[in-house]
């Protein structure tokens, strides 16, 4: 996907704009890459969520502090992906009121290639854009991401232009 000649001509990019471009180019690799994988029965939502829930047990109220989604949206894409054999709920054992959410056998192998197909993606931009500007990318969105909502910026933000 390329950043059309005419956004970087005319106006600013937003980096909102650019975020929702890289993730979609995220996408559209790892399916190139999980093309002869058999996760056709559930949504690529549903099974970004697959990578949130732990081997040892997460519960719906993790989930939905991790997600930023309600328990009971959480509930649906969680009852997919039981239906569709990727996971089981459990009763916690340290709290009868807590269901622990495991992967299922299923579930830890599409865990398993779906973290290896994200890796080989990874690799390759870290191949195409350095080792020092891939990590510096990856501290800089692990930042923001943690960093909540961040006060009002006390200067004006900088405009990029284009070859920046």
């Amino acid at each position: 996907m390329e950043v059309h000649k005419a956004a970087v001509d005319d106006r600013r990019i937003h980096l909102m704009h650019i975020v929702d471009l890289v993730r979609r180019r995220l996408g559209e690799c790892l399916r190139a890459e999980l093309a002869d994988h058999p996760y056709t029965d559930v949504r690529r939502s549903e099974l970004r969520l697959l990578l949130l829930i732990s081997p040892a047990g997460t519960s719906l109220t993790e989930l939905a502090e991790i997600t930023g989604v309600t328990k009971q949206s959480l509930s649906e894409f969680v009852e997919r992906l039981q239906t569709a054999g990727y996971l089981t709920t459990e009763t916690s054992p340290d709290d009868r009121r807590v269901k622990l959410i495991r992967p299922t056998k299923r579930g830890t192998t599409a865990r398993r290639q779906i973290l290896a197909a994200i890796r080989s993606v990874e690799d390759a931009w870290q191949s195409a854009v350095g080792a020092d500007r891939f990590d510096t990318m990856t501290a800089v969105l692990t930042e923001l991401a943690a960093s909540g909502s961040p006060s009002a910026p006390t200067s004006p933000p900088v405009t990029r232009t284009s070859g920046v």
